[in-house]
């Protein structure tokens, strides 16, 4: 079974969750590329041909989208993507162990506190000639899932963010119900939730905006 149709109550919950963030804060704003999904389904979760205005099951995701993910690798271990203009950086050696010499390791997890050092260690070995990255928001972070690609995922474009990892990422934003807690972005099922900040989970900077 396809990915978009499992996922499609959580997804609709997830963008609610974007309008939500980005009418009450103050961050950077942008616009969200569309999720990928190009079939429809009817109310069984058959696939079938796109329904036309006024006709049942027409409104779907298939048919909205405001713009296709458009990414560019710029040929320094980093991606940008056209629509946010914001530039992200690609994961390097993934041979199933961590490496915490090296922060850009695919393999390493992190403590959503100790999320900051990985940052700030990309910073300092100035990481693809730049030395701003920062911890994504949940806004940003999702903007690069692809919600075409079927479970286990990884729910990305894979031509271009290679040796991603198929797990849990997390986010700049703590939850406001309980600030022992913060979000992630889940690139298996393409969930989004607030769990407790001693977990570890995979981590992705970005640079650029806000």
């Amino acid at each position: 079974m396809k990915r978009h149709f499992l996922l499609s109550s959580r997804s609709i919950l997830f963008f609610l969750f974007w309008g939500i963030s980005l009418s009450f804060s103050n961050a950077f704003a942008f616009v969200i590329p569309d999720t990928g999904v190009t079939n429809c389904y009817d109310n069984q979760g058959n696939q079938i041909v796109c329904p036309q205005p006024g006709e049942q099951y027409y409104g779907q995701d298939a048919h909205y989208g405001p713009g296709t993910i458009s990414f560019a690798n710029n040929g320094n271990g980093s991606v940008t993507e056209a629509n946010t203009g914001l530039t992200w950086e690609v994961k390097g050696a993934a041979d199933g162990i961590a490496n915490y010499s090296n922060p850009n390791d695919a393999d390493n997890i992190y403590s959503w506190e100790n999320a900051q050092s990985f940052v700030d260690e990309l910073n300092a070995m100035n990481y693809a000639g730049r030395s701003d990255w920062r911890l994504p928001t949940a806004e940003e972070l999702g903007s690069i899932l692809d919600l075409s690609k079927d479970q286990p995922g990884p729910g990305i474009d894979t031509n271009f963010f290679v040796n991603c990892k198929a797990g849990s990422y997390w986010t700049a934003d703590a939850y406001a119900g309980d600030l022992n807690k913060a979000w992630v972005i889940d690139f298996s099922s393409a969930g989004d939730d607030f769990l407790d900040k001693s977990n570890s989970f995979y981590v992705r900077a970005v640079r650029g905006g806000q």
